[in-house]
């Protein structure tokens, strides 16, 4: 049985949840970091001295960060269609993991921490004060962002294929929270995304998926 730290309405603990759903995987989770806290504190500063979630342990081996936790699983338990025996299949849906981090995450981290009423002392440290001028701008950059995903989903049903593989897990996990919160109606226009629409409810069609999201929290307070 694989143990992992974290909390379910973490992001990067879902992920990691929902990609071990995917293969029908036995955890234990140990709930661990925000309103939990004991992050920051032994044992768990021994196994991750980021103080950040999630972190497995699978037999011997401890792994932190969320995309490296979903590559090792994927390689060690998935089949070839959800880690891709085919190298350019698996190039591509590395791609749009690293690409989610990078350009995704920012921003979905940004509108989630300033949309919301700070509930206890863990969400009032991570508010961000931001005003409704300043949450439009960052709205309609991602709108920007999210229409180079609804390009490139024109050619397949998921992220790198006509199957699901770890590339859709990321990418996936954040597209989520902007659907949960309706934050595309926060930007100045809401440029139309069939193709981002229609592979989002292909993923919400999956039970694996649903459940797991069911824990992810909407922002308090959008406005």
């Amino acid at each position: 049985m694989i143990k992992i730290w974290g909390r379910k309405s973490s992001s990067n603990t879902a992920k990691v949840l929902w990609c071990m759903a995917e293969m029908k995987l036995e955890y234990k989770l140990v709930n661990t970091g925000g309103s939990f806290g004991g992050n920051k504190e032994e044992p768990y500063a021994s196994l991750n001295p980021n103080g950040r979630v999630p972190t497995i342990k699978d037999g011997n081996l401890v792994l932190w960060e969320s995309n490296a936790i979903v590559r090792y699983l994927s390689a060690k338990y998935g089949d070839d269609h959800f880690f891709p025996n085919d190298i350019e299949i698996r190039a591509d849906a590395d791609r749009w993991m690293d690409w989610t981090t990078t350009i995704i995450q920012p921003g979905t981290s940004r509108m989630f921490h300033s949309t919301k009423t700070p509930t206890d002392e863990w969400s009032s440290a991570t508010f961000i004060d931001l005003n409704p001028e300043q949450i439009r701008a960052t709205a309609d950059g991602m709108i920007k962002n999210w229409l180079i995903l609804n390009n490139a989903l024109k050619e397949h049903a998921f992220i790198a294929s006509d199957k699901l593989t770890i590339g859709d897990l990321p990418t996936g996990m954040q597209t989520h929270r902007w659907y949960l919160n309706d934050w595309f109606s926060l930007a100045s226009d809401r440029t139309p995304l069939p193709y981002l629409d229609s592979w989002y409810a292909r993923l919400c069609d999956r039970p694996e998926f649903s459940q797991i999201m069911a824990s992810i929290p909407q922002s308090y307070n959008p406005q």
